[in-house]
C-alpha cells in the first residue's frame, strides 16, 4: 500500500466497521481524517476515493434520516438536504474522475502517475517503490470498472433522498440514470 495514504485507509476501514446506530459523528471524523490525507497529496486530490468519501457521508446521513425513529420531520428534512450535498459532491468527483481516466490504457495511466509519484519521495524511503507505483496502476485500472458502479449508486442515493422529499419525478429519472451508468444495480431496479 502507498504509505503516504495508509492511515487514510485505515480510517475508511475504522468507518465500515462502525455498527449503524447512526453515530454521524464518529462517521464524519473518519472519513473527514480520511479525506484531509487523500486531498493533501495531489495524486490524490480528485482521485476516486474523494467519491468515495462523500458518498460515505451522504449514506450516513441519509441511513439517520430514514432510520432514525427519535427525529422529527424537520430534522429529517435536514439531514436529506445535507445528505444531497454530500451526493452531489460524490457524483461530481466521480465524473470528474471518469472524464480523466476511464479510458485509459495501463502505459498512459503511468505516464499520467510519473508526474505525480516520485520514486525520490522520501515518503518511500523503506519501501518497495516499483510494487506500490505498480500497485497504484492497479486500483485505478480496477477503478475504471468499479467507479461507474459507484456513480450508479450515488445516483440512487440521490433518487432516495428526492423519494423521501416527495420529488418522485425526480427520483425515478435518477433511479433510471442510476440504471444506464450500471444496468444490474438492484436498489435502483
Amino acid at each position: 500500500e502507498d504509505p503516504r495514504i495508509l492511515k487514510a485507509r485505515k480510517f475508511l476501514l475504522a468507518y465500515d466497521r462502525i455498527p449503524e446506530n447512526f453515530n454521524v459523528s464518529e462517521a464524519f471524523t473518519l472519513l473527514d481524517s480520511a479525506n484531509v490525507i487523500f486531498r493533501s497529496m495531489p495524486d490524490y486530490k480528485s482521485s476516486f476515493e474523494t467519491g468515495i468519501i462523500y458518498n460515505n457521508k451522504c449514506s450516513t446521513l441519509l441511513l439517520k434520516a430514514i432510520y432514525d425513529t427519535t427525529i422529527n420531520e424537520s430534522e429529517k428534512s435536514m439531514l436529506l438536504h445535507f445528505s444531497l450535498k454530500y451526493c452531489d459532491s460524490s457524483i461530481s468527483a466521480y465524473k470528474k474522475w471518469i472524464g480523466e481516466w476511464d479510458q485509459l490504457t495501463p502505459g498512459e495511466v503511468a505516464g499520467k502517475l510519473n508526474s505525480f509519484i516520485k520514486k525520490d519521495d522520501p515518503a518511500f524511503y523503506g519501501y518497495d517503490f516499483n510494487k506500490i507505483f505498480e500497485r497504484r496502476i492497479k486500483n485505478i485500472l480496477m477503478a475504471q470498472t468499479e467507479t461507474p458502479r459507484r456513480l450508479s449508486v450515488s445516483l440512487t442515493n440521490k433518487g432516495t433522498i428526492y423519494r423521501h422529499l416527495l420529488k418522485q419525478d425526480s427520483a425515478l429519472l435518477l433511479y433510471r440514470e442510476s440504471l444506464s451508468v450500471w444496468r444490474d444495480n438492484r436498489t435502483a431496479k
